[in-house]
């Protein structure tokens, strides 16, 4: 199956107004960074909610980056760095997240060096 921008809106409708060709466009960003062969048969899934999020970030649908801590009079105002933190900005990036720790096995390093899943 490939993904399609349907696919997109049936899972984030209020993306609904924006055109299929920019849907497309963020569907194929969004399939450069799932390895079929890892997420196996959720790809297509991992790549509509990636796909939803880039562009839920896009369009403005996303928590702010900046941050705020204030203490008496003292107040710091500074930016997160936009990365793996940032897919805990939309309801899609954070599913893409759980999909992902379902297909992703972490592993060890044995004392010989190897590795071991």
């Amino acid at each position: 199956m490939t993904v399609t921008h349907s696919d997109v809106i049936d899972i984030a409708p209020e993306l609904a107004d924006i055109e299929a060709a920019r849907i497309n466009q963020f569907i194929s960003r969004a399939a450069l960074s799932i390895n079929s062969a890892v997420f196996g048969n959720k790809a297509d899934l991992a790549t509509t909610y990636l796909a939803a999020h880039m562009l839920s970030i896009a369009t403005g649908g996303s928590r702010s980056l900046i941050t705020e801590e204030k203490v008496g009079d003292l107040s710091h105002k500074y930016a997160r760095t936009p990365g793996e933190a940032d897919l805990e900005s939309t309801s899609y990036g954070k599913t893409f997240k759980r999909l992902r720790r379902e297909v992703v096995k972490p592993f060890t390093i044995t004392q010989s060096g190897s590795f071991d899943r």
